[in-house]
């Protein structure tokens, strides 16, 4: 996506290139569990040939093998989080293939381009927990993801490509569907409790409990946890140095003040609390998470200091499924949210006057939101091998505009004193209905899967074609196609696959008034159409697969920080090649290697912000995507001791045209985990862990218009300050290295 003000980068074509060195072996010890579920198979026993009749749900909404489905779909259960040593679940997006992740903190925290969809807001892909979506309702994203407990998920299915002829808006690259424990094989009780602790003040306990007599279940689950953020190479950007934070000159005496944490950097905070009560096939559940953190590296040092941003998420839900007829299956759902920005969440900002001298000031950003949905769909296994889903959507939302956001007086410098600053009253929910809207959205949606008669060396061949309308009182309608072919030659799968998604602009753009996000009452959904090509081949020890795609958007969003418009256009082409060998001897040891390598490749229309208007430039690259990225996933078990090598190679990126930098240069990161199940004793486990073993310094690039540069700031004659050029760092500087240890108990 194009964000800019200003040409100030030549149209020419995207060269990429490594700046990678080549990093040898490495071991280091630490902490996470290994679980081993009683309710899901092992897959980690399995042979390739086996895991592809591994039952995934989240491609059509029907249950269907793994080969089966009409979608490029990556299954990560509960005991390969572990293996891999996450503790921040949002860590499996780095080794997942096609994916950018940029991790920011604050309103941000991470930002996600999947597939060449680079956005300034929101996510281009839906997050669902057991098919319910949990995207935020104000700024779309669905950074509430890192507070899920660990022990409480199954699996995660990853599906790649377009979904909105299953799952309506914003599912344009994808999904990602949160599987949480919902049955155990035997009566009884288990508890899994895992406890870290590590560098930067890290603290985590991530726990579970579920319980099971007869046809009653009872699941009941928890994360929380405490860090510091780690800024041990802060310095290496301009405008994240630490000397902007401490100049008195800039901030006055906000650092006397206990309340206001050192270089703006809170203890950053996550807490997640969930109760699912299951009664045969009805289901009643509630959660509620929050993400509480500073603003990181998001915005230069001179603007932007001492901030908390806390996004908190409360919902219930309730479903029932049940047998109409032999051949008919009914699910009923009702789910309801409220979610936004907690009324804590402010920020002390500062600015130069036309006149260039300085103000500061702070103040509060409050955002409520709610919504209800109701979801009936059906199942019907008919004649002639022909699989059927079906149903209708309704969901009504009512929404926060324009933030709640009490200002305090904006003050010299030399005149911010906290002990006598007049802050802001903290704000209450907002209750003026101009300040709120009401939409309404309803969708009927079908999905069919034939099965063809087999040929002679063809087998389970399938037809799947869906569709769906989807009616958006304030966005208008939107109708999604989706149709592929699966095929299967001796031990070769290929899938042709095309699909089309929309992706609705977001309500903080559209609602909020906030110029500096792209305000636009007017936006429309944008639109988009793909074509996919996989081939696998897979024996019981080995496996590679080549997918290649085109994306085509039209009507995308083209936002500045003085507007946004629908007027955009993007051209994504790109590839992932994949390897994965498995090696078992006896019982005793396996080994288990897998790699992937992406190809991205994007271009789109640019404009320039003259006096005030958007000109149309020509055709160039799509920022801040990397060209090349590589990942490795190396595991050795042997009894009870297992070790675990990840490592990410990412080729430099060239940047947004708004951001001077023009180039952020590309890296290699390694991480390794060790791990001791049984430890004295049963069910007790020991491991530790280490991110980025080398230490290396790297950065990942800014996010929104990414314009604040790389120049320092000074002050001139008349003690006038000169500091940065934009509202957003141009340069993200990430962790240096991390070790967690810890223990988990099970019983």
């Amino acid at each position: 996506m194009n964000t800019g003000q200003v040409c100030n980068k030549s149209m020419s074509g995207y060269l990429s290139r490594h700046a990678i060195t080549a990093q040898v072996f490495l071991f280091c010890v630490l902490f996470v569990v290994t679980a081993h579920p009683q309710e899901s198979p092992d897959l980690t026993s399995m042979s390739l040939e086996e895991l592809l009749t591994v039952n995934v749900v989240t491609a059509t909404n029907i249950n269907e093998k793994l080969s089966d489905a009409p979608a490029t779909v990556i299954v990560l259960t509960q005991k390969d989080l572990h293996t891999r040593g996450y503790t921040n679940i949002s860590e499996f997006l780095d080794d997942l293939p096609g994916i950018d992740v940029v991790r920011t903190g604050g309103d941000y925290y991470l930002q996600t381009y999947w597939r060449g969809y680079r956005t300034t807001y929101s996510s281009p892909f839906l997050f669902l927990v057991d098919g319910r979506v949990n995207n935020s309702l104000y700024f779309n994203h669905a950074v509430n993801l890192v507070t899920y407990p660990i022990s409480n998920i199954e699996r995660i299915e990853i599906v790649y490509g377009p979904a909105s002829s299953v799952y309506g808006g914003n599912a344009s690259m994808g999904v990602i569907n949160f599987i949480l424990k919902k049955d155990m094989d035997e009566d009884g009780s288990k508890l899994q409790a895992t406890m870290a602790t590590g560098t930067n003040q890290q603290r985590l306990a991530d726990i579970s409990y579920f319980y099971k007599h007869d046809i009653f279940r009872l699941n009941i689950a928890g994360r929380f946890e405490v860090s510091n953020r780690d800024i041990s190479n802060a310095n290496m950007y301009e405008w994240t140095k630490t000397q902007y934070y401490h100049d008195t000159a800039l901030w006055g005496k906000m650092r006397s003040n206990t309340a206001f944490a050192d270089e703006g950097y809170l203890p950053d905070r996550k807490y997640n609390i969930g109760l699912n009560v299951f009664y045969g096939e009805t289901e009643l559940g509630i959660n509620y998470n929050t993400l509480n953190e500073t603003y990181g590296f998001t915005y230069p040092a001179d603007k932007t200091a001492a901030s908390s941003w806390k996004l908190y998420d409360l919902s219930a839900h309730f479903s029932h499924h049940f047998t109409l007829k032999e051949n008919i299956t009914s699910g009923t759902s009702v789910t309801w949210r409220k979610n936004g920005s907690d009324n804590t969440s402010n920020e002390i900002a500062g600015y130069e006057l036309p006149d260039g001298s300085r103000i500061i000031y702070m103040d509060y950003y409050l955002s409520t939101n709610y919504a209800v949905t109701f979801d009936q769909n059906f199942l019907l296994q008919l004649p002639a091998n022909v699989t059927m889903n079906t149903g209708f959507t309704y969901t009504q939302k009512n929404l926060q505009k324009a933030y709640i956001n009490p200002t305090g007086p904006a003050v010299p410098p030399w005149n911010f004193d906290p002990a006598t600053y007049h802050f802001p009253a903290v704000p209450d929910e907002d209750s003026d209905p101009a300040n709120r809207i009401t939409l309404e959205e309803e969708a009927v949606y079908i999905q069919a899967k034939y099965k063809l008669p087999e040929v002679p060396f063809i087998t389970n061949n399938y037809i799947n074609i869906g569709g769906r309308i989807d009616h958006n009182s304030i966005y208008g309608t939107n109708s999604t196609l989706r149709a592929g072919y699966v095929g299967t030659l001796d031990k070769l799968s290929v899938k042709f696959l095309y699909g089309e998604a929309f992706q609705e602009p977001t309500p903080r753009n559209v609602f909020g008034n906030y110029m500096a996000a792209g305000h636009n009452e007017n936006l429309k959904s944008e639109f988009s159409k793909t074509l996919e090509l996989t081939a696998t081949y897979t024996n019981n020890d080995f496996s590679a697969g080549l997918d290649g795609y085109k994306v085509n958007v039209k009507n995308a969003f083209i936002n500045f920080e003085g507007g946004a418009f629908n007027a955009g256009e993007r051209n994504i082409y790109g590839f992932d090649a994949s390897l994965h060998y498995q090696y078992f001897l006896l019982s005793v040891l396996r080994i288990s290697c897998q790699g992937y390598y992406s190809y991205t490749y994007g271009t789109e229309k640019k404009y320039c912000l003259s006096d005030g208007v958007a000109i149309e430039t020509g055709i160039g690259p799509i920022g801040d995507l990397a060209r090349h990225k590589f990942t490795l996933n190396s595991t050795v078990s042997w009894g009870a001791y297992t070790l675990n090598i990840r490592g990410r190679i990412i080729s430099s990126r060239e940047t947004v045209d708004t951001n001077p930098l023009g180039e952020i240069p590309g890296y290699s990161v390694w991480d390794a985990s060790f791990q001791c199940s049984d430890f004295l004793t049963s069910g007790v486990g020991l491991s530790i862990r280490c991110t980025n073993i080398f230490n290396t310094v790297y950065a990942q690039p800014g996010v929104g218009s990414a314009n604040a540069g790389n120049t320092p700031g000074y002050r001139d004659a008349n003690y006038h300050w000169h500091g940065s050029l934009g509202w957003f760092s141009s340069e993200l500087p990430q962790p240096g290295r991390l070790i967690i240890a810890g223990i988990t108990i099970e019983y």
